[in-house]
This record gives structure tokens, C-alpha cells and sequence, in this order.
């Protein structure tokens, strides 16, 4: 951090404070990032550096994941109450910042509906694109799913994944493969390692030989917001993938062109199946995913965005 030109590195209000109210320190800008830091942030900054131009990153949206959340568990009051709370906190973010950052146009427009008056600009992820030549489908095998499991959508993924998806696949096709990767596992995860075909790794810290020698990846995200980094760069890595509508949103990637989507447990499962037989389509899906994450996401592109942002 220091070689890219980072001076300081400060933790927790008291530490903020103390630079905000340094002698001699002129505050330019804030970027400040998730809705409870802003809801702490925002305010002291205001308070102490009255003339700092607040950027307020979203992140992703999340009383809409929140509530999406809610719907899929028969309407939970209090999930929906939640949601409620995480609207209001967001959007009052929203109001006291000069400019807020969403991370897709859906989510700009969304955002926009319920505070008309904000300056909204988009700022997506980025993903490094790796060198090197993309290998074939020839000698590939396995499934892949890669997320945090701090992250709720990610648990209730796989788990909907293995309960529901998996069994019609391993019927299908007996030896096939399905691989878990990430951090922070639950038991309740940890324990799917017990079931035929199902590898659980935990925390990897290269990918690349995961996604080089995987058949295909697979995003079943029932609910969420904002943009999917795990479909990004398995695209960009040229595995294809298999998501649903929720796994795939927030990026210009459409059913059959650039990857597959389904938003049943049937059509998951058949989208699934021809992605591992099918190899004109896997080679296609290969070359088309990766074009378009590169051509929206690459950290050239979202340089440029990044630099019109702070310069204001």
C-alpha cells in the first residue's frame, strides 16, 4: 500500500477523528463504503471537514437483498422489517452524500426511484484479466462454486445446490464432480462433504489451477444483490458458467451467449448437463464470456470511470 502512495492506515472512529482534527490536514474527499460504516462516517466527516466531497459506494444494494431474501422465506416479517431498516438507513446514505456509487445501472435506476434528487454514477467491479493461452474442455472434470461464507446468499446456495440440483446430476452422470471453495465454511457446508461426490476445500489461495482444470462453474444464488465477482472471474478465467438470474445480474451477459441461465431446479440441472457434453457450446460460451467482462470490467476500463469519479 505504501508504493502505491498510502500514508496512513486508520482503524475505527477514534483513529478517523484524530486525523480529520490534525493540525495542518485538509480533507478532500471521503469514499466511504458500506451503509453502517457511512451511517458513523458521514456525519464526522461533515462535521470536522465541512468542505470534503463525500462519496458514499453502495457496494451492493442491500435492503434489496434483504428483501429478496424475505420473499424467499414465505414473507418473514421480520426479514422484511430488516429490509425496511437497511432502505431507510441506505437512503439516507444516499441523501447526505454528494455523490453515491451503485454498481450497475439496474441498481442506479433502482436507487434513483427512491431518492430522485441524488447524483448516482455507476462503478462495477473489476477483474483482472490473467495472461496466458485459455485452455480447452479436453481433460477438464468437476463442478466449481467459489464464495465467502460470511455471506449468507453463498450458504444458501450451495445448500439449495446440493439439496436439489446435485442428486439429478450424479444420476446423470455418476462420477461427476462438485468442488466448494472459500472462507469462513459453516458446519453446516463443512458437513456436505460427506455426500458422494461433493469436495469441500475451504479456503484456496490461487485459483487458477481450480478454474484451468474445472469443467464448468455454477452460480445458484437465490437471492442478492449488486454484481457476482465469482461469475466475473470465472468468465474472465474462461471457465464457463452456469447461473441463475440473480447469479447473473448486474453484468451485460445474456441466456446462451455468454453463459447459461436457469432459474428452476430442472433447467439448473439441465443447463448443468449440456454445459458438460456439449463442447462447441462450452468453446463458445469460453470465448464470448470472457470478451464481455473484459470489455465492461477490465481494470483498464474501470480505471477511467474511477478517475472521472474522484476528479469530481
Amino acid at each position: 500500500l505504501a508504493e502505491c502512495g498510502v500514508q496512513r492506515v486508520l482503524y475505527g472512529l477514534k483513529e478517523i477523528k484524530a486525523a480529520l482534527t490534525a493540525p495542518g490536514g485538509t480533507l478532500e474527499t471521503a469514499f466511504i463504503s458500506f451503509p453502517e460504516v457511512a451511517r458513523q462516517v458521514i456525519p464526522l466527516v461533515r462535521g470536522l471537514a465541512p468542505s470534503a466531497r463525500i462519496i458514499y459506494d453502495m457496494v451492493d444494494f442491500h435492503a434489496r437483498r434483504f428483501a429478496r431474501e424475505a420473499s424467499l422465506h414465505n414473507d418473514d416479517p421480520a426479514l422484511h422489517e430488516r429490509a425496511e431498516a437497511m432502505r431507510r438507513l441506505e437512503f439516507a446514505n444516499i441523501a447526505a452524500a454528494d455523490v453515491t456509487v451503485a454498481i450497475s445501472e439496474e441498481e442506479r435506476h433502482a436507487v434513483l426511484e427512491g431518492v430522485p434528487d441524488a447524483l448516482v454514477t455507476v462503478l462495477p467491479n473489476v477483474f483482472r484479466i490473467p495472461q496466458g493461452t485459455l485452455l480447452g474442455p479436453a481433460g477438464r472434470d468437476g463442478l466449481l462454486f467459489v464464495g465467502g461464507f460470511r455471506h449468507q446468499p453463498n450458504i444458501d446456495a450451495v445448500l439449495w445446490f446440493t439439496s436439489e440440483i446435485w442428486p439429478t446430476i450424479r444420476i446423470e452422470v455418476p462420477d461427476a464432480c462438485f468442488r466448494v471453495v472459500g472462507s469462513d465454511m459453516p458446519e453446516e457446508i463443512l458437513s456436505l462433504g460427506r455426500i458422494p461426490g461433493i469436495e469441500i476445500l475451504g479456503y484456496v489461495a490461487d485459483l487458477r489451477p481450480l478454474y484451468d482444470r474445472s469443467r464448468l462453474s455454477v452460480a445458484p444464488l437465490r437471492y442478492g444483490a449488486g454484481m457476482k465477482g465469482k461469475v466475473g472471474q470465472s468468465l474472465v478465467y474462461g471457465l464457463p458458467a452456469v447461473a441463475t438470474p440473480i447469479g447473473a445480474e448486474g453484468m451485460p451477459l445474456h441466456n446462451g451467449e455468454e453463459l447459461l441461465i436457469a432459474d428452476t431446479c430442472t433447467d439448473f440441472a439441465e443447463a448443468v448437463l449440456r454445459l458438460m457434453r456439449d463442447d462447441e457450446l462450452w468453446l463458445q460460451l469460453q470465448t464470448n464470456g470472457r470478451k464481455a467482462v473484459q470489455h465492461a470490467f477490465s481494470s483498464e476500463i474501470v480505471e477511467k470511470r474511477l478517475e472521472t469519479l474522484l476528479r469530481g
